[in-house]
């Protein structure tokens, strides 16, 4: 149950001050001393869990979750999922066990992403249009002239830049600065 807890986010559609979040209930049965009593105590907890995540009111999303959602988000203006699980996790209440429990592991945040280009297109303005196998579009803000792209298949490889701007790089030709359309 801990390992789950660790590499897991509950996300609630609630302020998240305004009440104890529904895993820190059932941390706090591992202080209960008296068996039945810690009994009670995990399964009123795992109830309220349950209810909670059945009408919405808690979201668990694994790691592997955040990290598919960021790179979908990748260059939209969105709140950072990675940012979300970091602040939960410095939040999160430490457990007294007996045990030795792995070390929680930071989320990464996402600096670039690498995706399948479907189609690249070129503006009126002669500047280009990427559309990616994954729907992402993105369009070339800068100058930049590419030549002798052929016909694919390409390989898109987009990081962050300076000043919120982003990079795109397609296999070892100059990158050209763009910005996320769709």
């Amino acid at each position: 149950m801990r390992s789950v807890a660790l590499f897991s986010l509950v996300l609630f559609a609630t302020p998240a001050f305004a009440q104890q979040a529904p895993l820190d209930k059932v941390y706090a049965c591992t202080s209960v001393s008296e068996g039945a009593a810690r009994l009670a105590c995990f399964d009123a907890a795992v109830a309220g869990l349950k209810t909670a995540t059945e009408t919405g009111g808690a979201v668990v999303v694994d790691r592997a979750q955040i990290e598919k959602a960021e790179k979908e988000a990748f260059g939209l203006d969105a709140p950072s999922l990675t940012a979300l699980a970091e602040s939960a996790a410095a939040t999160a209440k430490p457990v007294a066990s007996t045990s030795a429990a792995a070390p929680a592991v930071k989320p990464k945040t996402l600096d670039s992403v690498s995706l399948a280009v479907k189609s690249i297109g070129k503006g009126a303005d002669g500047k280009y249009r990427f559309a990616m196998e994954n729907g992402q579009v993105w369009r070339q803000t800068d100058d930049l002239k590419l030549s002798g792209l052929g016909k694919g298949p390409w390989t898109a490889e987009i990081r962050k830049a300076a000043l919120g701007t982003f990079m795109l790089k397609l296999g070892d030709r100059t990158a050209v600065r763009v910005r996320r359309m769709e």
